[in-house]
């Protein structure tokens, strides 16, 4: 193998950067669209029920989720884990509101 010089490096940090710097250009021409599913996810009504305290289900990931969604309704179950059972006030609340909306 041989022996990179100071030289060598440089040439290849170089080499790399330009590269690199390519490589973001190109992400950077992209179109930002958002995924398939998420883009489907909005057009369909959509009622997110999410326990407090869930670990599958963050509040930031809601908040991701309202982005990529912003017609998407959501409720906060209070002292929840992951799976509200859907008889807790906020819950019945939030599912009532929803269907209401749908004409149910």
């Amino acid at each position: 193998m041989p022996i990179l010089t100071k030289t060598d490096t440089s040439k290849t940090t170089r080499k790399q950067n330009r590269i690199q710097r390519k490589v973001d250009a190109d992400d950077q021409a992209k179109p930002k669209t958002k995924p398939v599913h998420i883009q489907l996810l909005g057009q369909k009504p959509l009622l997110v029920v999410r326990g407090e305290i869930s670990d599958l289900v963050s509040a930031e990931s809601l908040k991701e989720m309202h982005r990529a969604v912003p017609e998407m309704k959501s409720v906060t179950v209070p002292g929840v884990g992951h799976a509200p059972t859907l008889d807790e006030p906020e819950a019945v609340a939030a599912i009532d509101g929803f269907l209401a909306g749908l004409g149910f």
